[in-house]
Formats: C-alpha cells, sequence, structure tokens
C-alpha cells in the first residue's frame, strides 16, 4: 500500500548507490544525487526515427509511456531485492522534467514510517508513504510478501492525487503492473493492473 504527502517544496530523498546503474544516466550515480536520470540510448533512437527528439521537443506518447516504463523498471532492479531481503515495502514517484526525461525519486521504505523500525508489524511492514513532487506523473512500489497481492491491492495502491497519471507496482515475482488514469477506471479511476514487463 502506497500512501502520499504533497509538500511545497519537498526535496527527493538521496539514492544510496555508489556504482555504476544498469540504465543510462547522466552520470556516475552517487549519495549526493536525488534522482536516477533515464534516457535510454533506444529511446533516443526510437525519437529519432520518428521525427522527435526527446531532448529537444516534447515526447511523442508512445516514447514517453517508453521511458515511463524504463524508470518503472530500474526502480525496480534497485529496490525489488532489498525489498524481498528487508521484508518491507519500498517506494517511489517518477517526475518528468521539462525535456521529457523520467526519473525516479523520493524513495521511501515502510520503515520510515513506523513507530520503531527495529520492531516493525506486519501491517507496517506492507505500507509505504512518499512524497509527491511538481513534476510527478506517476508512482511505483513493491510487494514482497510471500503471500501478498500479486497485483495492486483494491481499493488501497489505487489510490493517488489527480496529478498521478500511472501507477507501477513490481510484485514479489519481479512482475511490473501498471494502472493508468481513466475515467472509466475500477477504483479511485484507475484501470485494473495489468502485467506489463518484468525486472528480469
Amino acid at each position: 500500500m502506497y500512501e502520499y504527502e504533497k509538500k511545497k517544496g519537498a526535496k527527493p530523498l538521496t539514492i544510496s548507490r555508489e556504482h555504476d546503474l544498469p540504465f543510462s544516466t547522466s552520470k556516475k550515480q552517487t549519495d549526493s544525487d536525488a534522482y536516477s536520470r533515464i534516457s535510454p540510448p533506444v529511446s533516443t533512437k526510437l525519437a529519432d526515427r520518428i521525427g522527435d527528439s526527446p531532448t529537444h521537443h516534447d515526447v511523442p506518447p508512445a516514447v514517453a509511456a517508453y521511458l515511463e516504463l524504463e524508470a518503472a523498471k530500474s526502480f525496480g532492479r534497485i529496490y525489488h531485492p532489498k525489498s524481498m531481503a528487508e521484508r518491507q515495502e519500498y517506494g517511489a514517484v517518477i517526475d518528468k522534467d521539462s525535456s521529457g526525461n523520467y526519473s525516479f525519486a523520493n524513495v521511501r521504505n515502510s520503515s520510515d514510517g513506523a513507530a520503531d523500525p527495529s520492531k516493525m508489524t506486519d501491517a507496517e511492514r506492507n505500507k509505504v508513504s512518499g512524497t509527491l513532487n511538481q513534476n510527478s506523473v506517476a508512482i511505483i512500489h513493491t510487494h514482497w510478501h510471500p503471500n501478498g497481492n500479486l497485483n495492486f491491492t483494491d481499493p488501497d495502491d489505487y489510490r493517488a492525487p489527480a496529478q498521478i497519471q500511472s501507477l507501477y507496482l513490481v510484485n514479489r515475482r519481479g512482475d511490473i503492473y501498471f494502472s493508468k488514469r481513466s475515467p472509466n477506471g475500477i477504483a479511485y479511476g484507475f484501470t485494473h493492473g495489468r502485467k506489463v514487463d518484468s525486472i528480469k
């Protein structure tokens, strides 16, 4: 379950990675970097092929969807193993900048909201809260529990502020589920989650 806060001027949390990540980044990822920038070379080639460039123009919808999913996959590759090992959920927002680049930010885990992180209850281990940025367009979180839901938990995982257009879940198997805002949505205006990819 992902819970939201929206704080004016909130700064993203840092991501503790001291090595290069499994995707293209603008520079080497360090503790001082707040964002994991997603700029896959494939997406640039695809954009050039259809006559647009994600670094100079608005990103076409097909390319934008690809870049957003790549940000979700990158989050999953880093935080799914941690979620499983630590038996707690991880969550983040996915932001879109003015150049059409997508990044995940504000990474949190269940212990951030626990009364006593060293003695978390099952209920505390199965939820994570986060903070939205001005440019947040999607959220993502993990499910780790061996008997937990493989899809979004209805209705809790479908609750999101109006600015959020997409929801992502990385379940315990490493599958990525996606839900988008829709006027015909089943819960809180979102479509039923469906598997779109895997972190493997």
